[in-house]
């Protein structure tokens, strides 16, 4: 065998190193693991609103499935769709002037109260109720907190909270906000 020479070997080692280098990478299929693909808009969601066939029931509330508005947030959107809705409890007129969401925390800024708090006690409940599991839905929200204009409310009828109201999964289905 005859002891290679140093340009031979450099010669060798300048052919190979594209070689090399070219077949190191394989181009993969889809976007690099740092690069997160946005969720798909939602479409539809579910709120909910009074039953009039429920007299005297313990749970007066039925969902109903509503096509989002877009290009709303889907949950501005649900609870749009709340305050639209035939059977809603709540007050005709009422407007969502906002959603933040901070740690879990949804705060809804309403142009007036959205609980009627001359319909009694079982309608402030109906309210509120149908406002936790439309906001339950959302697996982000844990809880949810109600301005009008931009200043917090905490007493609703008979109803007073000391912080934000835990949202309802569809799953616990009660009528306590």
């Amino acid at each position: 065998m005859r002891p290679c020479s140093v340009p031979a070997a450099a010669a060798a080692a300048c052919l190979a190193l594209p070689l090399v280098l070219s077949g190191c990478h394989r181009p993969s299929s889809g976007p690099p693991p740092s690069v997160s693909t946005p969720p798909a808009p939602r479409e539809k969601a579910t709120v909910y609103v009074v039953n009039p066939k429920a007299k005297g029931s313990d749970d007066p509330l039925i969902p109903r499935t509503v096509k989002l508005v877009t290009p709303q947030t889907p949950v501005r959107a649900a609870v749009d769709a709340l305050l639209a809705a035939p059977g809603s409890p709540m007050p005709k007129g009422v407007a969502l002037r906002g959603v933040t969401l901070d740690n879990g925390v949804a705060t809804l800024d309403f142009s007036e109260s959205p609980i009627d708090e001359t319909g009694g006690e079982g309608h402030q409940t109906d309210a509120l109720s149908a406002l936790g599991r439309t906001l339950g839905q959302f697996p982000e929200i844990k809880s949810y907190q109600i301005q009008v204009k931009g200043k917090p409310v905490t007493t609703f009828g008979e109803f007073t909270t000391d912080g934000p109201i835990p949202v309802t999964r569809a799953a616990e289905a009660k009528t306590t906000p």
